[in-house]
């Protein structure tokens, strides 16, 4: 995977207008296979140095390259709202479709810290979210299985973060028996959720007690 921060001609993109969508048109046209995560954010030191170059970017769901979509070239933005993306080099889907985000948005890869569950750029609603569905998904992230899960704002900490994002993942149900959570069934894009209903998951490397089920 590559980190970047998003330049057009020259200059910063704002994050307006940009989503899910916005993000794997982008990393496509760099040459990357799709993106896996995005944030915002006065974040690099020469971001100042920069003029701000796109804003109000609208991908629909059809556009099969970034420049079916809509756009600007002048703005109504600061460096706080420039976007960093994160691109895919050609890994499979079970490589990075989840990861654990901090409330700046940066990953986290420590055994036993809670953060917000990410799916492939967007937040995973808790419908039908259960302990099972937990452990596959930290198995996913490399860890040994789940310490815990909650949803929710998080105590307003994350609600900054949550609020930019895109809701990714929805019903997930996982069933005694299923090995991996390829084996579960879920929604993806299509959900009717609402940041209330954010997965916040802790994963385990293996020292302290896994989620038991009944």
């Amino acid at each position: 995977s590559s980190g970047i921060n998003a330049e057009y001609g020259g200059g910063t993109v704002c994050d307006d207008g940009f989503n899910t969508r916005t993000a794997d048109l982008i990393c496509q046209e760099l040459g990357f296979e799709s993106s896996y995560s995005w944030t915002s954010g006065n974040m690099m030191e020469n971001q100042e140095r920069f003029r701000i170059a796109m804003d109000d970017t609208s991908c629909s769901d059809e556009a099969q390259s970034f420049w079916d979509c809509e756009y600007r070239e002048d703005n109504d933005c600061n460096h706080s709202e420039d976007v960093m993306l994160n691109c895919l080099t050609g890994e499979s889907p079970s490589d990075m479709s989840f990861y654990i985000v901090d409330r700046f948005g940066n990953m986290m890869n420590a055994s036993g810290n809670e953060g917000l569950l990410m799916f492939r750029n967007g937040t995973v609603c808790d419908d039908s979210f259960n302990d099972l569905a937990a452990n596959l998904i930290c198995r996913e992230m490399g860890f040994q299985y789940a310490i815990s899960w909650t949803s929710g704002r998080y105590n307003s900490r994350y609600s900054e973060l949550q609020e930019r994002l895109e809701t990714t993942l929805d019903d997930v149900e996982c069933m005694i028996g299923d090995e991996s959570f390829w084996q579960c069934s879920y929604n993806e894009y299509e959900e009717n959720c609402s940041h209330n209903e954010d997965v916040f998951i802790t994963c385990s490397d293996g020292q302290t007690e896994e989620l038991d089920f009944y």
